[in-house]
């Protein structure tokens, strides 16, 4: 079954918002290497496909970056190439 746009957009608003909730946690926590701002680039990954999850993760950066602090914002990159092994990975390519 085919996603329309609106839903694809719901998801991935929704995984930006458990990537940045998950990036708090993990920074409030100071637990070193709880990567916990990825689970929703996945997750959009797996339901929308790796272009959204691509925006997904690189606005999850920005975000963040502009809410908690500038050095996230140079990481949208690994949130780039996390997604597209996910996505390649599911669709044994």
């Amino acid at each position: 079954m085919r996603m329309s746009r609106t839903t694809m957009m719901v998801f991935s608003a929704l995984g930006i918002g458990i990537n940045i909730l998950g990036g708090t946690l993990a920074q409030v926590l100071k637990i070193p290497l709880l990567f916990l701002d990825t689970i929703g680039t996945v997750l959009v990954a797996v339901l929308c496909g790796p272009w959204w999850a691509a925006a997904a993760g690189t606005l999850t950066n920005v975000i963040q970056g502009m809410i908690t602090s500038p050095k996230d914002i140079f990481f949208f990159y690994c949130q780039s190439c996390h997604w597209s092994y996910r996505w390649f990975y599911r669709q044994k390519v």
